[in-house]
């Protein structure tokens, strides 16, 4: 059974006594936000032309994405191993282009689904959500079989990891409220809370049989 609460609890838990790694990783992680992101923003409202904006927007989704993978690879590990250095983090971030293609790809279909309408696209994004968890303890994945697994594994289980999120949607009008800064650790009680949905989810869809271990190891 798919327990929200028991995985926000094992965060808790495991961020009890070690938060100085996962709160590193969330301002480093914010720091090349502020520095490389909001700048492409920025300029494009100053009135650059089309080509210049849609350029903006791709490196600024590849950076996020470059973030957004080590943040998955660093939490994958720190639940499991909360001694894990940060070495963990720098390490995943030069795996750059497996972070940002994974989420070029998955903002494209995410993009098309929105286009049909608001519902169906919020839909699949939770469907897509578990890619960089996947491309995290499986590296050799392409990223079309992860978005592919992970639609498999989160059937039946979207409205859970949809519940989910919305469970820290008081948290976040109480950082909104403290002008950014309790981000710095509900973000880490996030990424954690989520890794153990997604091991959930792996261990649910390997023993129920809609996949099997070999999914994990073929590029396709």
């Amino acid at each position: 059974m798919f327990d929200r609460i028991a995985y926000k609890r094992n965060a808790r838990d495991v961020l009890a006594k070690h938060w100085t790694g996962p709160v590193l990783v969330t301002l480093v992680t914010a720091v090349f936000v502020f520095l490389l992101v909001l700048p492409d923003y920025l300029y494009t409202n100053i009135g650059y032309n089309n080509f210049f904006n849609l350029v903006s927007l791709l490196l600024s989704l590849s950076v996020c994405g470059i973030l957004w993978f080590a943040s998955a690879v660093f939490f994958l590990s720190f639940t499991n191993d909360n001694t894990i250095s940060l070495s963990c983090f720098f390490d995943a971030v030069n795996r750059w282009i497996t972070g940002a293609a994974a989420l070029l790809w998955t903002s494209l279909w995410c993009f098309l689904w929105f286009l049909l309408f608001i519902i169906p696209g919020i839909v699949k994004a939770v469907s897509y959500s578990q890619i960089f968890f996947i491309l995290a303890e499986y590296p050799g994945l392409s990223v079309r079989k992860a978005l592919k697994i992970s639609k498999t594994m989160t059937k039946g289980f979207k409205g859970d990891l949809f519940t989910m999120y919305l469970s820290f949607a008081g948290w976040m009008l109480l950082c909104i409220f403290s002008f950014g800064i309790g981000f710095i650790w509900l973000i880490p009680y996030m990424m954690a809370s989520f890794s153990y949905a997604y091991r959930y989810l792996k261990t649910n869809a390997i023993s129920t049989g809609i996949l099997v271990e070999s999914d994990f190891s073929e590029i396709q």
